[in-house]
């Protein structure tokens, strides 16, 4: 969190902790299927709930965790192409695949937070043993998507300003 700018400052802190809610995810995700191994080959009391509850928080960790990695520009980037071009053609390209990409997130996260409100109000359920209100399941998808288009918006400045954003190497 190098920048100066509050706004700036405050968007990587929320990323942080969401990222590290991710993790949290991932820790109790993993938790859960050794307790699930567990009691079903020790005990031969397989439980209802373990594989229902492992896939909702495999979203946490996907959509948590995702806007650290656009943060840092640690998606996966195919770049034969774009190393080979000279510097103003590559800004170019980047600028227009961080575009699409940064317009392609927030209609994502639109349409993602237009059905939670439609959950929400509708109160629609899981269909599993261990069901749950889908409205919060895909909040977390909306957030995921959303903070990943800002952070291409962001990109996108620091590309036309001629700075290298973070986990940036070709530019320079």
């Amino acid at each position: 969190m190098s920048t100066t700018n509050p706004v700036l400052r405050a968007h990587d802190l929320l990323t942080l902790v969401s990222t590290y809610i991710g993790g949290a995810a991932l820790g109790a995700s993993t938790s859960m299927y050794i307790y699930e191994v567990a009691v079903r080959y020790f005990f031969n009391a397989p439980t209802t709930w373990t594989s229902d509850w492992t896939s909702y928080l495999l979203v946490i960790v996907i959509f948590a965790v995702a806007p650290e990695l656009c943060r840092l520009s640690s998606h996966i980037a195919i770049e034969i192409f774009p190393e080979q071009l000279p510097e103003t053609p590559r800004r170019i390209l980047e600028t227009t695949t961080m575009t699409l990409a940064a317009g392609v997130c927030l209609m994502s996260a639109w349409i993602a937070f237009d059905e939670t409100l439609d959950l929400y109000n509708s109160g629609v359920v899981t269909i599993a043993s261990a069901s749950t209100q889908k409205w919060w399941i895909m909040a977390v998808i909306g957030y995921g998507f959303c903070n990943c288009g800002l952070y291409f918006i962001r990109h996108i400045f620091t590309a036309v300003r001629g700075r290298a954003h973070p986990g940036d190497v070709s530019v320079g």
